[in-house]
């Protein structure tokens, strides 16, 4: 929901609407919750603590020395952790990260919501975030593939241990990618 609600802040389509789906599909297709979230989150129907959380993205989505000593209280008082609150910062700034790098290149995203929805139910049954649970290898894309999926994709199927083990360096790998795919500017 955090990467949601920072990509919607940002208008990049691909992100808020693949982010969204997946998250609507683990809440059991609540696709009405994630766009109310996406519009107001104070007012949307979820816990006092993820919306403190939220608060904190959107302060990190504005620039980072936005969050004051008040939203951490807040987020605090409403029973998160530190750890929490340090991932909703990493969250929220990797995500406009990445939603810069997409919209910046001018990539292609895909404008039909229903291929999103797909997209959310695909990888909430795909789900590898439990423990043990093995990672996914996916395809390598090619020809006028998508960056974005590009990115998606080398993102879950590579940590830099298993690149470093292979001998790949990220930057390379980065590289090829940009380098790949040709952009709409």
């Amino acid at each position: 929901m955090i990467a949601t609600y920072v990509s919607s802040q940002n208008d990049c389509k691909f992100c808020q609407f693949s982010h969204g789906a997946a998250a609507a599909e683990h809440l059991g297709g609540n696709y009405d919750l994630i766009d109310r979230l996406k519009l107001n989150f104070e007012a949307a129907e979820v816990s006092d603590k993820l919306k403190a959380l939220l608060a904190i993205a959107g302060k990190v989505q504005q620039g980072g020395k936005q969050v004051t000593l008040e939203h951490i209280t807040r987020a605090r008082k409403h029973g998160a952790s530190d750890k929490e609150i340090h991932d909703t910062v990493l969250i929220a700034a990797a995500f406009c990260m990445y939603n810069r790098y997409v919209d910046g290149l001018a990539t292609t995203q895909p404008p039909d919501r229903d291929m999103y929805r797909e997209m959310g139910k695909d990888w909430q049954r795909k789900d590898t975030s439990a423990p043990g649970t093995p990672r996914l290898k996916l395809p390598k894309p090619t020809g006028r593939a998508n960056l974005q999926m590009a990115t998606l994709n080398l993102a879950k199927d590579c940590t830099m241990e298993s690149l470093q083990k292979n001998g790949y360096r990220a930057s390379v790998l980065v590289e090829q990618i940009a380098t790949s795919f040709p952009f709409r500017h």
